[in-house]
């Protein structure tokens, strides 16, 4: 979230106008740029192909996806579920390690965060 505040106030800055103009270039940007966990574009990941523009197809034409490639995002996509997974399993692990049980005795004082509707006592 932070880095679509930032683009946006960027764009207004540059341009001027209204920052809810701009939702549309910048979740685009976002969507069709390589993530570091996963190594490819959110767009990628989900459609299995880069994102077209029209101007993109008026240059390449129109072309179909043979069903060896299907095969192969198939493939792709276990490679990718799996780097994920390990990655957050990783994380668990790492957190686990680190995380101390604290062990409380009656008198202690203890800092309670409320959360939902006792919130606001």
């Amino acid at each position: 979230m932070k880095l679509l505040g930032n683009s946006l106030a960027c764009l207004v800055m540059e341009k001027g106008g209204d920052w809810d103009s701009y939702c549309s270039a910048v979740a685009f940007a976002y969507r069709t740029s390589p993530h570091p966990a996963t190594g490819q574009s959110p767009y990628y990941v989900v459609y299995g192909m880069d994102a077209v523009l029209p101007v993109d197809r008026q240059m390449q034409g129109e072309t179909g996806v043979p069903a060896p490639a299907v095969v192969e995002r198939v493939k792709y996509l276990q490679e990718v579920r799996n780097r994920i997974f390990h990655r957050l399993n990783n994380r668990l692990k790492n957190h686990e390690a680190d995380e101390q049980p604290t062990a409380l005795r009656a008198g202690d004082l203890a800092l309670v965060q409320l959360t939902g509707p006792d919130r606001d006592r």
